[in-house]
């Protein structure tokens, strides 16, 4: 039986800001949304200085004065990053199965020292991308997760982390909380912790009868037989992490959007950012939610939310737009108030690739929609756009443009200077 290795970036946003910029590492560095409103990551250095992810920017100004240094999230050199430790990683060790933008299963036949190995090619990987990975080893997906775990947060391990045998197995199961246990949903952990489950082992020890009569679930039955080392799932059938049951473009603004026209814009542009991904995914959109709101961290919060039913489900664009205009006439503010966000979200999707015609459906310019995507790719983000998104080139509720973010593998000024 082949065993299974993971290797999981560590901090992999924070990680990944600093690769360009060196005089970032070893420094507190919490990386923000692009307008600097939302703490989105942090390296272990933030975290230490009391930072917390998803809080906004101004309740950790004060930790500035300590050190704490905030980048904004550049994404487009997140996903270079990304694309470099896969790439990496396979040329390493061989095929490998991506799971997440930082994370890779691999399936490992024969080492005889895993610690050696694990070791030799973390090292490798960080020489190569300077992205730090931790390294697990374990004989199924589930074991490997745990692994995953313990080379982080356990002292000791520094990073890495092989179950090679039944004791060191049942004494890091005592140690990893059932909350951390892959494949258990929040619910099922209540569940767990109602029967007094606290741990990975304890859920381990529970009998297969007891598993199948207090969780009744398939998936919860995977997870228990894998910890107790039943390798089921194979990393090329793991599902890859991704959310196609909703899809959602939303905007925290810095500053506000000031009059009823900006909003109007703002709300089109992220209706062709959820047609545009919905296109991406083979998808059609039935249901849309456009919800906006005041500045939550003032008194006296206003929102407007409507629901959009699309009779015939499309990612056209300019179906969803003729469609939408009344129901967002209908939530604008009178009389106006500042808008601090906006989110709109296609909360019901329909197969796009076996889509059934129907005689009475709008006609949908597919070519159309398919030339404004492969243009827009090819010569910049919304270079081609509808007028209703606005004429002056910056929309509102589009990430803004800042000298902050540097881009050094696109821009010849953004290229570090080495100093010999």
């Amino acid at each position: 039986m082949s065993q299974i290795a993971l290797f999981d970036c560590t901090r992999f946003y924070a990680s990944a800001a600093a690769i360009y910029q060196p005089e970032l590492r070893d420094k507190p560095i919490a990386v923000t949304t692009s307008n600097k409103g939302i703490v989105i990551a942090l390296n272990r250095a933030a975290s230490k200085l009391g930072c917390k992810k998803f809080t906004p920017v101004f309740q950790n100004a004060h930790l500035e004065k300590h050190g704490l240094i905030f980048v904004q999230a550049n994404f487009s050199h997140f996903g270079h990053c990304s694309t470099s430790f896969h790439s990496t990683l396979t040329d390493l060790i061989g095929p490998t199965h991506f799971y997440s933008i930082d994370e890779a299963f691999a399936e490992i036949s024969s080492v005889n020292d895993p610690n050696a190995f694990l070791k030799s090619v973390r090292r490798d990987l960080y020489r190569l991308t300077r992205i730090p990975t931790g390294a697990a080893y374990a004989d199924t997906c589930t074991l490997a997760k745990v692994a995953s775990w313990a080379a982080k947060n356990i002292n000791g391990f520094n990073g890495v982390c092989a179950l090679t045998n039944i004791k060191n197995t049942n004494e890091i199961l005592k140690r990893c909380p059932i909350d951390k246990v892959w494949g258990l949903g929040s619910a099922y952990q209540k569940k767990c912790l109602t029967h007094r489950v606290e741990s990975a082992f304890a859920f381990k020890s529970l009998s297969t009868g007891s598993v199948r009569k207090i969780f009744n679930n398939k998936n919860v039955l995977i997870t228990h037989a894998e910890l107790n080392g039943d390798q089921i799932l194979k990393p090329g059938a793991v599902p890859v992490i991704q959310s196609n049951l909703q899809i959602n473009s939303t905007r925290t603004i810095e500053g506000c959007i000031n009059t009823p026209n900006e909003l109007r814009q703002a709300i089109m542009y992220h209706l062709s950012e959820v047609c545009k991904k919905a296109r991406s995914q083979k998808q059609k959109v039935k249901m849309l939610t456009i919800m906006w709101n005041t500045n939550r961290f003032q008194e006296d919060v206003k929102t407007g939310k409507c629901i959009i039913p699309i009779e015939y489900p499309t990612n056209d664009i300019l179906v969803i737009a003729n469609i939408s205009s009344a129901f967002i006439n209908n939530i604008i503010p009178v009389p106006f108030v500042p808008v601090h966000r906006i989110a709109v979200s296609a909360i019901e999707l329909t197969n796009g690739e076996h889509d059934q015609i129907d005689i009475f459906a709008p006609p949908e310019n597919t070519k159309l929609m398919g030339a404004l995507d492969e243009i827009n790719a090819k010569y910049g983000k919304n270079k081609l756009r509808l007028a209703n998104l606005g004429l002056d080139g910056q929309q509102s509720g589009e990430r803004v443009n800042t000298t902050d973010i540097r881009n050094p593998l696109t821009c010849w000024n953004d290229i570090p200077i080495v100093h010999s």
